[in-house]
């Protein structure tokens, strides 16, 4: 549908274009990424080895390829998932309004905040968009209600089936008893 092919590609515009500019200038995200990095270290001692540059050009990679692959339609509903992963813990980095003591920056971080939130609005809607066709759980669904009245239908048969051998049985039994 030609409308879901404009709406998952402007969708996926904000988040090519932001993984593009993360890999090619990482240090400012880098920068502000540096203080909530330095905590992980102390949960992942491995995590202190890291250059913080090189976390940010991956995720500029994963935002540009999981926004290309939905702008494309290859696997729409994964990268929607990826890019909805990716940016939780961006906006509430990159935007903690709640925190911020001067009303105009409190403003200006807040309505960032909310625009990453219709973003996120709108990839979950994209997760759950099945493209017109039924979801698996639908699918599921339907299939469990077609095999209970397979089964249903095939115990019925099997019933008569069985009365029916058990009347030619006796019919047999009483042709050919003695007497």
């Amino acid at each position: 549908m030609p409308l879901r092919r404009v709406a998952r590609s402007l969708l996926a515009a904000t988040f090519i274009a932001q993984g593009v500019d993360l890999m090619l200038n990482p240090k400012p995200k880098a920068d502000m990424a540096k203080p909530l990095l330095d905590k992980t270290k102390a949960l992942v001692p491995a995590a202190a080895t890291v250059d913080p540059g090189r976390i940010m050009q991956a995720d500029g990679a994963v935002k540009a390829g999981a926004g290309l692959m939905m702008a494309l339609g290859r696997a729409p509903r994964l990268s929607a998932a990826l890019l909805a992963i990716d940016l939780i813990p961006g906006t509430v980095a990159e935007h903690p309004f709640w925190s911020n003591s001067y009303p105009d920056d409190r403003k200006a971080q807040r309505a960032q905040f909310l625009k990453n939130a219709g973003l996120l609005g709108g990839l979950l809607l994209a997760v759950t968009d099945t493209g017109g066709k039924p979801s698996l759980a639908w699918r599921a669904r339907q299939a469990t209600k077609h095999a209970k009245r397979s089964a249903e239908k095939n115990t019925e048969k099997v019933k008569k089936a069985t009365r029916r051998a058990r009347k030619h049985a006796e019919r047999t039994l009483a042709e050919h008893k003695p007497g």
